[in-house]
């Protein structure tokens, strides 16, 4: 639930297609992280279709990137 805009249920669907993961993210009421685990990359991380400044924890295998308040988008990580 998205306590930021009156409380309406929100749902990030992800998906993987052989090597590239997609996660979509609705518009939200505030920005905030997406991290995905087991997901280091080897290849490009874009938001929209933009390079993304990513943060990756390899010990951990965990990608975050940030995503902006109140528009929908698509993170897409090529590991």
């Amino acid at each position: 639930m998205d306590r930021f805009s009156g409380g309406s249920l929100r749902i990030i669907k992800i998906s993987q297609e052989g090597n590239r993961i997609e996660v979509h993210v609705p518009a939200l009421g505030c920005a905030g992280e997406v991290v995905v685990y087991n997901a280091v990359p080897k290849g490009k991380v874009t938001v929209n279709g933009k390079k993304a400044v990513e943060r990756i924890d390899k010990e951990k295998r965990t990608v975050g990137v940030e995503i902006e308040k109140g528009m929908e988008q698509k993170v897409v990580i090529e590991k």
